[in-house]
């Protein structure tokens, strides 16, 4: 991220980046996901906003903003609360950190599984449009509990899906893959 346009810059007292900012009338992809802004403070306060990676596979038979992967929740935030972690070791003496992740425009997408790696059945689509998770937890606990911590912070996400049970396997197994690089 070091070409002029998509490298971080000042702004106020910020550090921030979009990576999908069009340089020169060129963006770097077409699909939401890649499109990444981010905003960082010098007390370690992070701020992101990503586009649904399953917005932009119109080649794979979906439409813009009528499904939600069943996987991709728990690898994207499980990729923030992991950097904030490792960002909290930078820090002396960090206590606790906040999370708080705001999923919107959910209002009639469909759960699904885009990779076909799991099996889903019946049509378990979203009434409610946003929500917002919060959470807090110890580097600590981060470090030693991650899929209990995520399990809990995401159960009211999946349940706007037709009171989706969000299995906790789901989350130990996909936290595991993306630990490992798996993706």
């Amino acid at each position: 991220m070091t070409k002029h346009g998509l490298a971080p810059y000042a702004y106020e007292s910020l550090i921030e980046a979009w990576v999908g900012n069009p340089v020169g009338g060129h963006t770097m992809s077409g699909e939401p996901a890649d499109k990444d802004f981010w905003r960082a403070s010098p007390d370690g306060k992070l701020y992101t906003i990503r586009g649904y990676t399953e917005d932009g596979m119109a080649d794979r038979g979906g439409n813009p903003g009528s499904t939600i992967d069943v996987t991709l929740p728990v690898w994207r935030v499980g990729e923030g609360v992991l950097f904030a972690a490792r960002l909290a070791e930078t820090f002396e003496d960090v206590k606790t950190i906040a999370i708080e992740c705001r999923f919107t425009g959910l209002r009639n997408r469909k759960l699904v599984s885009v990779t076909g790696r799991r099996a889903m059945f019946d049509n378990r689509v979203s009434q409610t449009d946003s929500i917002t998770l919060t959470a807090a937890a110890t580097p600590a606990q981060i470090s030693d509990n991650l899929v209990e911590i995520m399990h809990v912070l995401l159960v009211p996400l999946y349940e706007r899906f037709d009171f989706f049970r969000l299995p906790f396997e789901l989350v130990d197994t996909e936290l595991a893959r993306l630990k490992h690089g798996r993706f």
